[in-house]
């Protein structure tokens, strides 16, 4: 007979994934900008928030520090209280931080090159 406590990891994994997904979006950071930070793949990130990965305590310390966020905050099973305006703020924050990036890697791309008919001068 088997314990149902030592198989039932599966939910925490996707507990703990559905809850990195939410505090990075609320932080306003992309998959990518965690994984810059945490020194992870961004790939792996969106792995963990799919609830496909069992983590090891040096990934969770290293999503901690990625989020700028005390380990037990980020590992508390306490239900995030989501509303609807902090997710907004987050995704049009992860937004203007993708627009900026753009725009800086437009004007490297365009430096010392004539525009093109008919393009804008002032893109944004």
């Amino acid at each position: 007979m088997t314990d149902p406590q030592i198989h039932s990891a599966g939910n925490e994994v996707q507990d703990f994934g559905r809850r990195l997904q939410l505090l990075r979006i609320r932080i306003g950071l992309s998959c990518d900008e965690l994984g810059r930070r945490a020194g992870l793949n961004p790939q792996y990130i969106r792995s963990i928030e799919r609830g496909g990965r069992d983590l090891s305590l040096t990934t969770i310390a290293a999503l901690s520090a990625g989020l700028s966020m005390p380990l037990p905050e980020l590992v508390d099973t306490t239900p995030i209280r989501q509303a609807p305006a902090d997710m907004q703020e987050g995704v049009l924050a992860m937004l203007r931080s993708a627009h900026r990036i753009l725009r800086e890697r437009r004007a490297m791309t365009n430096r010392g090159q004539p525009r093109r008919p008919g393009e804008l001068s002032n893109p944004d």
